[in-house]
């Protein structure tokens, strides 16, 4: 699945996050003279005027002010930071994938994994899912993004929206299509794969297509007419 990004090449989540935090440390800013209070110093029995105490005082700031807003401004960026670090986690897709066999719309909570079963079943699936696993033969399924992906059977068609991690193909007549796939693993006869970006691929059996913009980082074919096309 390859993730929308912006033009400082971020990922645009993490864009936006950035953004958020900017804003926030714009909104501190320095206390004025103007905004600071100040009360007559009261005489005391000599006549001279009491120290003030907890009243704020013309001239520099006291340590302890200035220690205060320096840790405040450090508690502030750090929970912009925690913020940003959890939009990178990946999601980790769960162990015991939860099985469909009637077709129709799918969501995955983050990293949840699910079974996609039954004949000529079409399958819309949302949300960021961990594992699909797609079983059966004349199966047809949108999906919006998944860490990987593992088909088997017949005459198989699965459209990613977003990013693959990883894709296993195992059976004849399989297509897949995705914006991105971080590795291929084919075995079988007249599967296709397409995506504008590909990481490894591995091809065993025949008449196999692989189409890509550029050329692949591995490529290892083992059968007879396998086609890479570049686009």
């Amino acid at each position: 699945m390859s993730v929308s990004t912006t033009s400082t090449g971020l990922p645009r989540r993490w864009e936006s996050n950035l953004r958020s935090c900017s804003r926030i440390l714009a909104g501190v800013r320095p206390i004025s003279p103007s905004q600071i209070t100040r009360e007559p110093a009261r005489a005391s029995g000599d006549g001279r005027p009491h120290r003030a105490t907890g009243i704020c005082q013309d001239g520099p700031m006291p340590p302890r002010t200035q220690s205060l807003r320096r840790a405040a401004s450090v508690l502030l960026v750090g929970g912009c930071l925690v913020g940003l670090a959890a939009c990178s986690e990946t999601v980790q897709p769960t162990d015991d994938p939860t099985v469909y066999t009637t077709g129709g719309h799918v969501r995955c909570s983050p990293g949840q994994s699910v079974e996609l079963d039954g004949p000529s079943h079409h399958y819309v699936v949302g949300g960021e899912c961990g594992a699909v696993h797609v079983r059966g033969n004349g199966v047809t399924v949108l999906v919006d993004r998944a860490v990987s992906l593992d088909v088997q059977g017949q005459s198989v068609t699965v459209t990613a929206q977003d990013r693959i991690g990883s894709a296993v193909l195992k059976g004849n007549g399989i297509s897949v299509t995705s914006g991105s796939i971080g590795s291929v693993v084919i075995t079988g006869q007249n599967n296709a794969i397409t995506a504008p970006a590909l990481g490894s691929v591995v091809v065993e059996g025949d008449r196999n297509v692989v189409t890509t913009k550029r050329k692949p980082s591995e490529y290892r074919v083992s059968g007879d007419q396998d086609t890479l096309t570049l686009q």
